[in-house]
């Protein structure tokens, strides 16, 4: 995401960009159904703009890293 900005000059466009490809990468996860899994595809992407937020906002990939733990975690205890 940094690269991308910085390649850019747009920090919004690294953003969603980054965002949309966190998405591409969880077509493969089957909780229910096949491949492509959409419906995953499009709450990761969604999920990594906020992943994102928190990187930027904290200056560091560590905050993203414990946002993305703390919500495996409560998607596996509570919704799987």
């Amino acid at each position: 995401q940094n690269w991308l900005a910085n390649w850019t000059g747009n920090r919004t466009a690294a953003l969603v960009t980054t965002s949309l490809l966190f998405g591409g990468v969880h077509l493969g996860f089957r909780f229910h159904g096949g491949f492509p899994n959409w419906r995953f595809a499009t709450v990761a992407a969604i999920a990594g703009f906020f992943y994102g937020l928190a990187a930027r906002s904290a200056g560091s990939i560590q905050a993203s890293m414990v946002t993305h733990a703390l919500t495996v975690t409560a998607w596996r205890v509570f919704l799987h």
